[in-house]
């Protein structure tokens, strides 16, 4: 089968479009996506994976009494509040008052290049509520808990609206 130029270029521009619809597919898939238990989040890798909440409301328990969280080795999690609601850490940072660190955490829009926000919770602090974001705007946000030293703490990162 052969074609003059015109039947070319338009075959040409069509196959150039169905491309661009293709390699766009892989981006709606990464969309985030709600759950009965509350939202869910993308994962590091790409996956939706939802977030189980442990309790009433929408919360994640962030626990590291029984292990350290230690320097040069952040811990992160992924947390998709809704438009409009506000995200926020409860902590205790002096849960083992003799082992305890600065705790550092900040918290970055997805697609973001630099944390829209960065709370330090004290040495030895005890149970405070910190507000993280408040207007969010239905997207990801990537929470990263990071230490100056070895570090034990506790807290609930939890988002509220109204």
């Amino acid at each position: 089968m052969r074609f003059n130029k015109k039947g070319t270029r338009l075959l040409s521009m069509l196959m150039a479009i169905a491309m661009c619809l293709v390699l766009s597919l892989n981006v709606f898939a990464a969309e985030v996506t709600s759950t009965e238990e509350g939202t869910a989040a993308i994962t590091a890798n790409g996956a939706v994976a939802p977030l189980y909440w442990q309790g009433p409301g929408n919360n994640q328990l962030i626990d590291y009494g029984g292990t350290p969280l230690t320097k040069g080795d952040p811990y992160t999690t992924y947390i998709c509040p809704p438009k409009g609601a506000t995200l926020k850490f409860v902590g205790n940072n002096a849960i083992r008052p003799n082992e305890t660190s600065v705790i550092k955490i900040e918290t970055t829009k997805q697609g973001g290049w630099w944390p829209s926000n960065t709370t330090t919770l004290p040495k030895g602090q005890g149970a405070k509520t910190d507000t993280l974001i408040s207007n969010c705007d239905g997207k990801v946000y990537k929470v990263v808990f990071s230490a100056a030293d070895k570090g034990y703490f506790a807290g609930t990162l939890y988002w509220t609206t109204g």
